[in-house]
């Protein structure tokens, strides 16, 4: 299974790899959208918590990021765009 969500340039990291990895790669972009940024989500996601998926190519930068809200609707966990 894990090799269908992998490819050969990509690598699939831990989720608290993830968010820390994530959190560094805010400090180098500071243009992009306060929406994506790490404290924006920390903020808005009470109730509720936040995680990011990420791809990385061999050397280690970041080629995608996904962030995503943990919540319950309905009583059932629901992954949903952030708040």
């Amino acid at each position: 299974m894990d090799n269908l969500l992998k490819t050969e340039s990509e690598e699939i990291l831990s989720n608290a790899d993830c968010k820390q990895k994530y959190r560094d790669f805010f400090r180098t972009k500071p243009a992009l959208p306060v929406f994506f940024h790490p404290d924006w989500l920390d903020i808005t996601s009470k109730g509720g918590s936040w995680d990011v998926a990420l791809t990385t190519d061999k050397s280690g930068d970041i080629t995608a990021i996904l962030p995503y809200y943990i919540t319950k609707k309905y009583g059932q966990r629901a992954i949903i765009m952030p708040p």
